[in-house]
């Protein structure tokens, strides 16, 4: 429909924010004689919600919705600006698509008369379709002048703003039901059963490495204590007048020794310590498989679905009903 559109999860608030200031960055403006900050292009910001509610036996509820914030460009009329070329044909495209939105509106407007509503005359009402027409709330707001110069402008703006008001819309809310068939719940409890066993494989390899690293780590501290007893003075940074350059060389010897030990010392503790965290991390991850195995015999009758999620939209909850996000901006 519009080239160059782009979708993008947020992780926060601030990332969602963040993108409205990025697209409020990228719109057109330009000075007219009408207005000196005039927008010369329409912005749109979607954001798309899916919930899915806690599922409870082998059914799930999702619900969809999706918010649109629109502003629309500035509709000076040709005859009251002086603007050519370039800008001309900017500004007549500008009110082709705010033409195309009027008529919209007419047909949406006339009830009583259910014939065909153009969506397809412009990309503007293609987007704007499900806010106008569809299953939703939509507020308009009208921006007007107290400037009597302005007069034409106020008027035509009320009356466009009239037309739409009298749109009906029936707001119902987006579900759909997922119902799991019981050979995919068996597929379920099977995935879960290999998980099991390779936890169980993992859990026990684990144990006889960390074995392992305790023997090592033995053998590393007696070497420690052998090369390197308490009673061996500081090696000095020179040379001592009187002492032999063997033994000097052999004490030097001595210490790289007893570095290289610590070091192995410590990088063999540290192996250690995160291998016990590891199999802690594993061995809770192996309860929590065995537990989810521990599933009762479904019986011939669908389990009843509960749900302890809140809606993120001020949503009436709805009798037959049960209720993750990701942006379009």
């Amino acid at each position: 429909m519009i080239s160059k559109l782009s979708v993008h999860t947020p992780q926060n608030a601030e990332q969602l924010i963040e993108m409205l200031h990025q697209g409020n960055r990228n719109r057109t403006q330009h000075p007219t004689d009408a207005n000196a900050e005039s927008s010369r292009s329409h912005a749109v910001f979607q954001v798309y919600l899916t919930q899915t509610e806690h599922v409870t036996g082998t059914s799930a509820g999702v619900r969809t919705s999706k918010m649109s914030f629109i502003d629309l460009a500035g509709s000076e009329r040709a005859a009251s600006v002086t603007s050519t070329g370039a800008r001309f044909r900017e500004g007549t495209n500008i009110n082709r698509s705010l033409l195309a939105l009027g008529n919209c509106i007419n047909a949406l407007a006339d009830y009583r008369r259910k014939g065909h509503v153009p969506f397809r005359d412009s990309k503007l009402t293609r987007i704007l379709k499900d806010s106008l027409g569809g299953k939703c709330q939509t507020v308009m707001i009208a921006a007007v002048s107290p400037s009597s110069s302005n007069y034409e402008d106020t008027y035509n703006t009320l009356k466009y703003a009239d037309r739409a008001k009298n749109i009906r819309i029936e707001v119902k809310r987006n579900m759909v039901n997922v119902d799991f068939h019981i050979s995919m719940y068996g597929a379920v409890l099977e995935e879960y059963k290999k998980k099991n066993d390779e936890l169980s494989t993992r859990l026990k390899q684990s144990e006889v490495t960390i074995k392992e690293l305790r023997d090592q780590m033995s053998e590393l501290r007696r070497q420690l204590e052998n090369a390197a007893p308490p009673s061996v003075p500081v090696l000095p940074s020179k040379k001592v007048p009187g002492v032999p350059e063997s033994i000097s060389q052999d004490i030097k010897k001595l210490y790289e020794i007893r570095s290289g030990l610590l070091k192995e010392f410590y990088d063999c503790d540290c192996s250690l310590r995160s291998m016990e965290l590891k199999t802690r991390l594993r061995d809770m991850t192996f309860q929590n498989c065995s537990s989810l195995l521990a599933v009762p015999e479904v019986s011939g009758d669908r389990p009843e679905a509960s749900s302890n999620c809140s809606s993120l939209l001020a949503v009436p909850e709805v009798s037959g009903d049960r209720p993750e996000a990701s942006s379009k901006s």
